[in-house]
C-alpha cells in the first residue's frame, strides 16, 4: 500500500470528522476497546498523557511531546486534524516515521479486519454499534506504530469531546484540560457546563490533572469530577506566579515563574499570544510530574534545561505559520471567537493590519469573528474553506460588510488557492494572514506543493 492507499483505506469507512449532523450514539467506547483487546493492548505498551480541550491541546501536546523528547523520553504525538498530510496526525519526536512504517501498519489492519473471524465481525454490527471509525482506525494505528517502534511516552490529543473519545482508552499519567468555549453544540452540549462535562471525561481515577486559565463555571465542573475521582487538580492561575509573553516577528518570548519558585525562560519559534500559555501549561505539566517522582528524566539536563530547549524547539503546522517574506502570508488555524481574538491581538501587534484571506463552515460563530477581524484588514479576500461541508462566502462577504461599513473591501474568491492569488494581486496587499479554518490552512498548503 502507498500513502494514499493507506489514507483511502481508512477513510472508506465512516469519518465523523466529515459528519457534523452526527448524534452523541455515534461516539462509543466499547468498539474502541473491543479493537484494543483484539490487537493485545498496544495503548498500554508506554506512558502518557492526555488532553482535552476546545483551544491549545494541539499546540499544547506539541510542547509536551517535545519537552518529554528532551527529556530522554521517545516520545510519540497523536493529534488531529491535519492540515496537509495525514501523517502529521502520528509522528515521532516531532518527525514522521519512515514512510513505509506507516503503511505497514495500516496494512497489518487492513489484513486482520479483512481476515476477522465472521463470530467477531458479527459482534462489531450487532453489538458494538457498527465498523469502527476512520478516527478509531487512525488511534489504533498511532498506539500500534508506537508499540512497534519500541517508544517510551506518547501524548495523546482528543478528536472531539473527551469522555466518549477513541483516545480515552488509556491510563495516563496525567489529564491536560485546555481552554474550554462553546463548540459542537449539536454533540457536546450547548451550554458550557456540559461541554466541560464531555472533556472532563478523560479524568481517571487517581490521575493528576491539570488545566488552562478557565471561567469559574468550566472550573467548577473539572473540581468537581477531579474531587470524585480521588485525583488531584493543578489550576493554572494557583501553580503560576507571573506569566510574561512577548511578541517579535521571530517568535514568542516566554517567562514563567512557578508558585514554588522556579521558572523557565524560552523563545518560542511558534507566533502568537495564546502560544505562551500552552507553552506554559505544558511546561507546568512535567514540572509537576517531575516533582512528584511520576516522571524521572533520562538525561543529563537539568528539569530547566530540558524544559528550555523542549519549549523552544517546537514548529507548529497551521499555527501563525510564515509561508512567504516577501510579501508576508501567514496562514492559521482559528476558526473559534476567542482563537480569532488572540489572534487578531497578536497580528495587530507584530504587523498592524494588511490583507486577509477568510473562509468558514456553517455553524461557526462567524458574526463573533467578523467582529475581530473586520476592523483590522482593509481588505478581505473570503472563499470556501473546503467542499465537505457547507459553507456560504456570501453571507460571510456580508458580514464583513456589515461590520466594517466598506463594501469595496470585500472580494468573493472561487477556491482558497484563488483567494490567495487574488490577495496576493491586489496593489500593495500588505502581510497577508488566511484564516477561519484548518481545512482552508490545509487547501492553500496543498495548493503551494
Amino acid at each position: 500500500m502507498t500513502l494514499a492507499e493507506s489514507w483511502l483505506w481508512l477513510e472508506h469507512f465512516t469519518n465523523l470528522e466529515k459528519l457534523p449532523s452526527a448524534t452523541k450514539r455515534t461516539w462509543r467506547l466499547d468498539r474502541m476497546h473491543a479493537l484494543l483487546s483484539e490487537r493485545g493492548h498496544p495503548e498500554r505498551a508506554m506512558i502518557g498523557v492526555h488532553l482535552a480541550g476546545s483551544k491549545g491541546k494541539g499546540s499544547t501536546a506539541a510542547f509536551l511531546a517535545s519537552i518529554l523528547t528532551q527529556g530522554g523520553w521517545s516520545t510519540g504525538l497523536y493529534a488531529s486534524p491535519h492540515v496537509a498530510d495525514w501523517r502529521e496526525r502520528i509522528t515521532r519526536n516531532g518527525e514522521f516515521f519512515a514512510e513505509q512504517a506507516y503503511t505497514d501498519t495500516v496494512a497489518r489492519l487492513r489484513t486482520y479486519w479483512e481476515t476477522m473471524a465472521p463470530e467477531v465481525r458479527s459482534r462489531f454490527i450487532d453489538d458494538w454499534g457498527g465498523e469502527p471509525t476512520t478516527f478509531e482506525w487512525l488511534t489504533l494505528a498511532a498506539f500500534e506504530l508506537f508499540r512497534h517502534e519500541g517508544l517510551d511516552a506518547q501524548v495523546l490529543e482528543t478528536g472531539l469531546g473527551g469522555r466518549l473519545d477513541a483516545t480515552n482508552t488509556q491510563v495516563p499519567l496525567a489529564s491536560v484540560l485546555t481552554l474550554i468555549e462553546r463548540e459542537h453544540t449539536e454533540i457536546l452540549g450547548d451550554t458550557l457546563p456540559l461541554i466541560a462535562a464531555e472533556k472532563a471525561g478523560i479524568i481517571k481515577p487517581g490521575v493528576p490533572v491539570f488545566t488552562a486559565p478557565q471561567s469559574l463555571e468550566v472550573l467548577n465542573v473539572f473540581r468537581q469530577k477531579a474531587k470524585e475521582s480521588g485525583s488531584r487538580l493543578y489550576s493554572f492561575d494557583e501553580e503560576i506566579d507571573d506569566l510574561d509573553v512577548g511578541l517579535e516577528p521571530t517568535g514568542t518570548r516566554l517567562l514563567v515563574e512557578f508558585a514554588d519558585g522556579s521558572g523557565v525562560q524560552a523563545h518560542l519559534q511558534v507566533l502568537g499570544l495564546a502560544q505562551g500559555t500552552n507553552a506554559a501549561l505544558a511546561a507546568l505539566v512535567i514540572k509537576t510530574l517531575v516533582a512528584e517522582g511520576l516522571l524521572p528524566l533520562n538525561t543529563h539536563l537539568t528539569l530547566e534545561e530540558v524544559l528550555k530547549r523542549g519549549l523552544e524547539t517546537v514548529t507548529l503546522t497551521g499555527r501563525m505559520q510564515v509561508l512567504q517574506h516577501d510579501p508576508l502570508v501567514v496562514v492559521d488555524g482559528a476558526h473559534t471567537a476567542r482563537s480569532v481574538q488572540l489572534l487578531t491581538k497578536s497580528w495587530k501587534q507584530l504587523f498592524g493590519g494588511g490583507t486577509l484571506v477568510f473562509g468558514a463552515f456553517a455553524g461557526k460563530d462567524i458574526e463573533a469573528m467578523v467582529a475581530w477581524l473586520a476592523p483590522v484588514f482593509s481588505r478581505v479576500v473570503v472563499t470556501k474553506p473546503g467542499t465537505f461541508r457547507p459553507s456560504d462566502p456570501e453571507a460571510l462577504a456580508q458580514a464583513f460588510t456589515n461590520a466594517s461599513q466598506r463594501p469595496e473591501v470585500v472580494e468573493i474568491a472561487a477556491s482558497p488557492a484563488e483567494a490567495l492569488a487574488w490577495a496576493l494581486n491586489l496593489p500593495n496587499p500588505g502581510p497577508v494572514l488566511v484564516c477561519g479554518s484548518f481545512y482552508l490552512v490545509g487547501e492553500i498548503l496543498n495548493s503551494r506543493k
